[in-house]
């Protein structure tokens, strides 16, 4: 891409970004307190005034009796790992209302950090400096999915800034760097541990030492300022809360049933609801879906490591966009707030298509990958049903896949005639 076009890539996001935030529903809700109660915020605001109060943050019956102080009348459990729910406990010291806009302020910092740091690792592989910018903050603040996980008011915006700036480093050199801010991330939201996964198979063993310390020493921070008994507690609610096909009680939340979630865990578990199927049915779709899509990545990184090296920055950069793309399909749960980390992969094709490296199908699979993310919801449905925009948004995860390994796939150019090309493109 030249300077003059790339030039142009930024004022054009910066005027779809505006535009996008002013039509979304989610970002009109930031300036309606009497919503608040309702976000992710208050349940786990409720967790940390249980452990703030000695009681089972993880317990559904001592969050309920906390959350029904912010006016909620149903606070679902809390999935925030116990270190997490400290910093919660310190924000419940404040009233509700406070300690939400103070988290929505550090929520906007690593927003803001997130889309420079993807924009740095653009630039780190070519990009000039106005085309990073304005397809970062495009690939962001153009997916409504962005604005309703700003409203939820949760750790999202921890993990995207985790993930952009680690892709950074690792494209920098900085293995290390890399490493300790995958473990930041995976400690935040557990899906991103794919690229952990990713970084073994593909022999970045620096990156993955320094996720690993970096692990442990949150892991020992989190035992000392929650203690064990919380963290038992919590690994008996991943069990229960977070599996394939998760069974509760009639009338308790249910991550599987839920219509948002858009993983293959939540709509095959919907259809075996409606069909009267087995759970063992179930259950073998879903994982057959799950290792499909991290089998699939997992060749592609594992060749392409092979035919350009660990250190490749075309490794690199897939390794971490398939990492977060098959970690979509694999997840028992995907909310569309997750969806604003499609931001990386989607990043990984355009510059793979800037280098002329991602074929038309690659191209063609990511364009409609990101018009189904970005929409928001009821653009396809309506308000009160939202089956279609979920599946859709089901479909853009595969699409998404899809569009990344084919872009992932390294291979010696052909010879270019007349002028060198204005990025260089690894591998």
């Amino acid at each position: 891409m030249s300077g003059s076009r790339g030039g142009l890539l930024l004022p054009l996001a910066i005027l779809a970004a505006v535009l996008v935030f002013f039509a979304s529903d989610w970002a009109r809700l930031l300036g309606r307190p009497e919503t608040w109660s309702d976000t992710d915020y208050q349940l786990h605001w409720a967790a940390g005034r249980a452990l703030d109060a000695g009681q089972d943050p993880y317990d559904p019956a001592a969050v309920q009796g906390f959350g029904a102080a912010a006016g909620r009348p149903f606070t679902p459990f809390c999935a925030a790992a116990p270190l997490w729910v400290t910093g919660f406990a310190w924000l419940g010291e404040r009233s509700f209302a406070e300690g939400y806009r103070t988290l929505l302020g550090a929520n906007v910092v690593l927003l803001l950090f997130g889309v420079a740091a993807l924009a740095a690792a653009l630039r780190r592989v070519g990009a000039p400096g106005a085309a990073a910018a304005g397809a970062a903050l495009a690939l962001v603040a153009c997916n409504d999915g962005t604005w309703m996980a700003l409203w939820f008011n949760q750790l999202n915006f921890l993990t995207l800034a985790a993930l952009a700036g680690a892709l950074w480093a690792g494209l920098d050199g900085r293995p290390r760097t890399e490493g300790a801010l995958l473990a930041i991330a995976t400690w935040a939201k557990l899906s991103p541990g794919l690229v952990l996964l990713f970084a073994a198979l593909t022999g970045r063993w620096r990156t993955l030492r320094a996720a690993l310390l970096t692990g442990l020493a949150l892991l020992a921070l989190s035992l000392l300022l929650a203690g064990p008994a919380s963290h038992a507690s919590w690994l008996a609610m991943t069990q229960r809360e977070l599996g394939f096909a998760a069974q509760r009680p009639e009338g308790m939340f249910n991550n599987s049933l839920h219509e948002w979630n858009l993983s293959p865990n939540g709509a095959l578990s919907r259809a075996a609801l409606v069909a009267g199927w087995p759970r063992g049915v179930v259950l073998a779709g879903v994982w057959a879906a799950a290792l499909a899509a991290v089998g699939a990545a997992a060749w592609t990184l594992r060749r392409s490591a092979r035919s350009a090296g660990a250190d490749d920055q075309a490794t690199i950069f897939a390794m971490h966009a398939a990492g977060l793309a098959a970690g979509f399909l694999a997840s028992s749960t995907t909310w569309v707030p997750h969806l604003s980390l499609a931001a990386v992969p989607l990043a990984f094709v355009v510059w793979r298509t800037w280098c002329g490296r991602a074929g038309w199908i690659a191209r063609l699979c990511a364009g409609a990958a990101a018009v189904l993310i970005f929409l928001p919801l009821g653009a396809l449905g309506t308000a009160d049903d939202q089956r279609v925009d979920i599946l859709a948004k089901l479909d853009g995860c595969v699409l998404l896949l899809v569009a990344v390994l084919l872009a992932a796939r390294i291979s010696r150019p052909p010879p270019v005639a007349g002028p060198r090309p204005a990025l260089t493109c690894p591998g």
